[in-house]
């Protein structure tokens, strides 16, 4: 039994020496085997230098190698991508409108019908005393029909621009004329609200807005380009008309005109680029409406500035 107990003990002391030994060998060689592998993470020490260059880390140098050696440095394409990206992220391509349309429409009926009312009272007018009326014709003649419009889009792509706008324009003729007891009053108001969407497409792209120092610059880099579209709204009139002697009336008239409305607007414009912000744009065309066209149909010439975010 001794025997056993004593073979057990020398057994348990063996296995403990070799354990020991085995420990002391492996931290003897540990810092040799750290000295042949530098410490990287991959088997492919090239790719690693290559990404710690490009975040502007210096690369790990293995002690072994030549420290003359030539990094390898990222491709020359991915280069050109990375510092094109920086300004494809900072382009503007949504814009705000803001500019004044002036209408020069048919107002075929509502010139018969002035013709047709205004003709009894002038011919009262036995005298020559009264001058004719101003009426919304007048105002069209002088391309007094204006409506201020604000629009809002975004530019797609480098050929095709879209925007969304809002246009709406009052306006009133007023005419009082006296002479002793004799008095021709007419009055107009009328007043156009529209809105609508409108794309520009530009066949040699559209302008640039880089290197504007001088006006030459600006007109070299201005663009032109065919808008059209779609717009809808409401136009109101309203003319009264009074001839009265010594107070009395002696004819009255009056008509009331209230429209919705649909237009197809077609036409050319130019944008020249003031700043890296800032176009102005010049732009004529016709519009065609779907009812009374005889009345609503009629050019159109624009103006506008256009701010870029």
């Amino acid at each position: 039994m001794d025997r056993l107990l004593l073979d057990h003990r020398s057994d348990r002391r063996a296995r403990f020496v070799a354990a020991l030994a085995t420990a002391c060998l492996t931290l003897a060689a540990l810092p040799g085997c750290l000295a042949q592998r530098p410490y990287l993470p991959s088997d492919n020490p090239s790719a690693w230098r290559v990404r710690l260059a490009r975040l502007g880390v210096a690369p790990i140098q293995d002690p072994d190698s030549d420290a003359d050696a030539p990094v390898d440095k990222p491709s020359d394409a991915l280069t050109t991508r990375r510092e094109r990206t920086p300004a494809a992220t900072t382009s503007r391509r949504w814009h705000l409108d803001i500019g004044l349309r002036t209408s020069h429409t048919k107002l075929s009926s509502t010139e018969q019908q002035l013709d047709r009312r205004l003709d009894l009272p002038l011919k009262t007018d036995i005298l020559g005393v009264f001058s004719r009326p101003s009426t919304p014709i007048d105002r069209k003649s002088n391309l007094g029909l204006n409506s201020a419009f604000i629009g809002v889009g975004r530019a797609e792509n480098e050929k095709l621009t879209w925007t969304w706008y809002f246009a709406g324009g009052t306006g009133e003729d007023r005419s009082d004329q006296r002479w002793l007891h004799l008095r021709l009053k007419v009055n107009f108001k009328y007043g156009t609200y529209l809105t609508g969407v409108s794309t520009e497409y530009y066949p040699w792209g559209r302008p640039e807005y880089s290197g504007l120092r001088t006006w030459g610059q600006r007109f070299q880099k201005s663009r032109p380009y065919v808008y059209s579209g779609i717009e809808g709204g409401y136009i109101s009139g309203q003319g009264k008309g009074e001839f009265t002697v010594f107070g009395r009336g002696l004819y009255k008239d009056g008509v009331t005109v209230r429209d919705w409305v649909v237009g197809f607007p077609i036409g050319l414009g130019w944008r020249i680029p003031l700043t890296e912000q800032w176009s102005f744009a010049l732009a004529g065309g016709y519009t065609f409406h779907v009812y009374r066209p005889d009345e609503y149909n009629g050019w159109n010439f624009l103006t506008g500035l256009r701010y870029r975010f």
